[in-house]
């Protein structure tokens, strides 16, 4: 079953989703491990949404044109509900010391708290292995270890290594971040113009890449 190149992104979605519910169902039926497949998963719900929308065409001034393709899913998507999910999640960490940043200023337009830079560097720590995981006992599952909290966090190479980012989210909170995030760039790719400019840069590049490999 090939992908449908024309609604890439819920397509894809929507198979990601079918595979953690088939695992979520069999747990504690056959040997499969639900947190594990939902952190590999994170590709799909935050990785692509995020090339796609947030990072595509930054070769050049990157950091100035990520910053305005942030601002402008921000303007699109402020009033959702999902988008005040995300918010009360942060909000939560923050209160709990779960959330560090080193760029409080760029985290904000104004006094409204911008959500996508969140996610922008959780695609970073997630594109580049910076993920550790908190483990402990469960009762209910017979006192086998358990993964409870993951830690997501971003480093910042010309800063000799300093972190600049890091949030500490329950297995809970990842999943309603993944749900409202996904939702919301949905809501963002529905601008007609947005879509039709990464279809086409896809099939150039398919072209190109095909033409390459002959």
């Amino acid at each position: 079953m090939n992908y449908d190149i024309e609604n890439y992104y819920r397509d894809i979605i929507e198979r990601t989703e079918k595979n953690l519910k088939f695992i979520d169902e069999n747990k504690g039926k056959k040997e499969v491990y639900e947190v594990t497949q939902l952190v590999n998963s994170l590709r799909s719900f935050l990785v692509i949404p995020d090339s796609m929308y947030i990072s595509e065409n930054c070769e050049e001034k990157a950091k100035e044109q990520r910053e305005n393709n942030i601002k402008e899913i921000y303007k699109v998507v402020r009033e959702e509900n999902e988008y005040k999910q995300i918010k009360a999640i942060v909000f939560k960490c923050i209160e709990d010391n779960r959330y560090y940043c080193s760029y409080e200023d760029e985290m904000k337009i104004g006094e409204e708290y911008n959500s996508f830079y969140l996610i922008h560097h959780m695609r970073d720590a997630i594109s580049h292995d910076n993920i550790l995981y908190t483990v402990e006992d469960d009762e209910e599952e017979g006192g086998e270890n358990t993964i409870s909290h993951i830690y997501f966090y971003d480093i910042l190479k010309k800063s000799n290594g300093n972190m600049e980012f890091c949030i500490k989210l329950n297995i809970d909170e990842l999943k309603e971040l993944i749900e409202c995030s996904t939702k919301l760039f949905e809501v963002y790719a529905e601008n007609g113009d947005i879509n039709k400019k990464w279809k086409n840069d896809y099939k150039n590049r398919k072209k190109y890449y095909d033409e390459l490999f002959r």
